[in-house]
């Protein structure tokens, strides 16, 4: 099911996660019972229910930052910080991804 908002106006899906569902977002955010679409450009976002929740099939660019849906700028404190898998993180020199539990890797950045 898709949804989308018009310019300059907000618009928030929820779910009644009484009745076990919600929305899962990827990123750190986890489950949630409702995701509110960016209020300053035409937004889009479109959810598919899995039987059990709704998982975010797609979304534009300003929603999915606006919800923790994409990379975060910050610099892990160490490479044993707390995380979970598959989180990704940036600075201006490098690229962190944790691997495994409070495991961080990083990569650095280079020009082409």
């Amino acid at each position: 099911m898709g949804f989308a908002s018009d310019n300059g106006k907000s618009l928030t899906v929820q779910v009644n996660g009484t009745s076990g569902g919600n929305i899962l977002l990827p990123g750190t955010r986890g489950a949630q019972s409702a995701v509110t679409l960016y209020g300053q450009n035409y937004e889009l976002l479109e959810l598919q229910f899995d039987g059990s929740n709704f998982r975010i099939a797609s979304a534009t660019p300003a929603t999915a930052s606006a919800n923790g849906m994409l990379p975060a700028t910050a610099t892990p404190a160490s490479s044993a910080a707390a995380c979970q898998t598959g989180q990704i993180e940036f600075d201006a020199s490098y690229l962190y991804a944790c691997t495994a539990t409070n495991t961080w890797k990083r990569a650095a950045w280079s020009s082409f």
